[in-house]
């Protein structure tokens, strides 16, 4: 298992956020989870079948429906 996070330095009015990720195949978003603090945190059980490398996104929405995404992170697996 593996624990991803962001941190939104302005977290005013954030309503959810979505998390987007490509774990050896299609990039998927998960449903949207409000938010309960400025964290966005996740817990997800990569591919380690084989060394890869999984990008991932987070995508928080305002309370005027702006969108704002992280950079592109890229986890390797072992």
């Amino acid at each position: 298992m593996t624990s991803l996070s962001a941190n939104w330095t302005d977290d005013i009015g954030l309503s959810h956020y979505i998390f987007s990720w490509n774990n050896s195949g299609p990039w998927v978003n998960d449903s949207p989870v409000t938010f309960t603090s400025s964290w966005s945190n996740i817990t997800k059980t990569l591919n380690s079948s084989f060394p890869v490398s999984v990008g991932w996104y987070l995508y928080a929405n305002d309370s005027i429906n702006q969108w704002n995404a992280t950079s592109l992170r890229v986890i390797q697996t072992s």
